[in-house]
C-alpha cells in the first residue's frame, strides 16, 4: 500500500485527516526543519525486532522521547531488542529507510507486527508519514488504532516517559471532565497539551521532601500546567476555568468533612483530626509555615506564614492562581455541622499570613 493507497483507505473509511505534502524527510531533525502544522503531534517511529526474528514491532513515540529498548522490551514482552534490518523492513512493511509509519503495518500480510503507541498520544492526534516520507498525515490516535486493529494486527500503548501523569492526579481528572463537557472537540487535544506541560514541568520539582512534593506534584502542577495551556488558549477566561477546575475536588472533600460533622460526637472528632492532619501535612516538612495558636475540640486555631502554593505558583509566572487554591478551603470547611470556619486573610489572595480559624458550635 503506497501513499495514495493510504489516502484513498482514509476517505473510503471517513476518517478526518489534515495532509501536509512536503520534501522528503529521512529523519526527525529534517521534519522540524519543514515547519509543519501540529508539531506538537510530531512522532518518530522505531522498526524492531525480537532475537528469533518471528515478532516485529513499530514503536511510535513523541520525536523528542528519549527511547530506553531494554526498558521497552520487557514492557512489551519481547526481551532483548534490536533495530530490524533494512531488508526486514521493506518485505514486512514494504517501506524504504527513513519513512518507518504504523501505516506500513497495512502491508504486514502475516500480521507479524506489534504497534506500540506513545501513551501520550492515546487521547488525541498524531501526525506520521503515509508510507512515503514525502507527506505527513495528522489524525486522530484513535483512527489510526481502529485502523490498524481492523487489519488483523495488535495494538497497545506504552509509557514512553516515565513519571506521574495529568490522569492521576484528581485535578488532571476534574480538567478532563470539565473540557468534556465545555469543548468536547478540542477537549483531547487541550487535555494532551496539558499533560505533556505536567511532565515538562515535574522534573525540576523530583528532589523536594516528600511532604512538599506531595503538594507540589499532586497539586499545584496539575492545575498550573492546565492553567498555562488555558492562558495561551482562552486568557480572558482561564483563571475563572480553573475555579471550575478545582472546586469539584475541594467540594468533593468538603463532602466528607460535613459526614464526619454530622455523626455523633462529629464536631470534635472533626477538630482532633485537622490538628493532626494540620501538623504532619501542613509544617515545616511540607514547604509550609506554621504557627499553632489553639488546639483542642472545642477550638481550633493556626496561620500559615509560609505557602508552597503562592511560591511555586510565582515561580511558574501564574502567582494569581494561587487565590484558586485559597477558595478550595471555603469549600472544603464552608458547609460544616457544628463547626464554624472563619478566615480574614491570605497569603495566595495578599496577605502575610492565611489565618485559619475553626469554632465548635453545637
Amino acid at each position: 500500500m503506497d501513499k495514495q493507497e493510504v489516502y484513498a483507505l482514509l476517505e473510503e473509511k471517513g476518517i478526518d485527516t489534515e495532509i501536509t505534502e512536503h520534501e522528503a524527510a529521512f529523519t526527525v531533525e529534517q521534519l522540524d526543519r519543514l515547519g509543519l502544522p501540529h508539531p506538537e503531534t510530531m512522532a518518530k517511529n522505531l522498526f524492531l525486532r525480537d532475537q528469533k526474528k518471528r515478532n516485529y514491532y513499530v514503536l511510535t513515540v513523541r520525536e523528542d522521547a528519549e527511547v530506553d529498548l531494554k526498558r521497552f522490551g520487557k514492557a512489551c514482552g519481547g526481551g532483548h531488542l534490536s533495530f530490524g534490518s533494512e531488508e526486514d523492513l521493506k518485505r514486512i512493511l514494504g517501506l524504504e529507510k527513513g519513512s518507518v509509519t504504523p501505516f506500513g503495518l497495512l502491508n504486514d500480510g502475516d500480521r507479524v507486527t506489534h504497534l506500540w503507541l506513545d501513551r501520550s498520544f492515546r487521547d488525541g492526534r498524531v501526525s506520521v508519514h503515509p508510507n512515503e516520507n514525502t507527506a505527513t498525515v495528522c489524525l486522530r490516535t484513535a483512527d489510526l488504532e481502529a485502523l490498524i486493529r481492523e487489519h488483523g494486527n495488535t495494538v497497545d500503548y506504552y509509557d514512553a516517559e516515565e513519571g506521574p501523569r495529568l490522569a492521576g492526579t484528581a485535578y488532571g481528572g476534574s480538567f478532563a471532565a470539565l473540557a468534556g463537557e465545555r469543548w468536547p472537540e478540542r477537549a483531547e487535544e487541550l487535555f494532551s497539551a496539558a499533560d505533556r506541560e505536567y511532565r515538562r514541568l515535574v522534573p525540576a520539582y523530583a528532589d523536594l521532601p516528600k511532604g512538599e512534593k506531595a503538594h507540589v506534584v499532586g497539586s499545584i502542577l496539575p492545575m498550573a500546567a492546565a492553567y498555562r495551556v488555558l492562558r495561551a488558549e482562552m486568557p480572558e477566561s482561564a483563571l475563572d476555568v480553573m475555579y471550575d477546575v478545582a472546586r469539584p475536588v475541594s467540594t468533593a472533600k468538603g463532602k466528607r468533612y460535613r459526614e464526619m460533622t454530622e455523626r455523633k460526637n462529629g464536631p470534635g472528632d472533626f477538630l482532633g483530626m485537622l490538628c493532626l492532619m494540620v501538623k504532619t501535612g501542613f509544617g515545616s516538612s511540607a514547604g509550609f509555615g506554621l504557627d499553632f495558636l489553639e488546639e483542642g475540640k472545642e477550638k481550633v486555631s493556626f496561620d500559615i506564614t509560609a505557602c508552597p502554593y503562592a511560591l511555586v505558583c510565582g515561580e511558574l509566572w501564574c502567582p494569581e492562581l494561587t487565590a484558586v487554591f485559597c477558595r478550595n478551603d471555603e469549600y472544603s470547611y464552608g458547609d460544616l455541622r457544628g463547626v464554624r470556619f472563619l478566615r480574614t486573610s491570605t497569603i495566595g489572595t495578599g496577605g502575610e499570613r492565611c489565618d485559619f480559624r475553626f469554632i465548635r458550635e453545637d
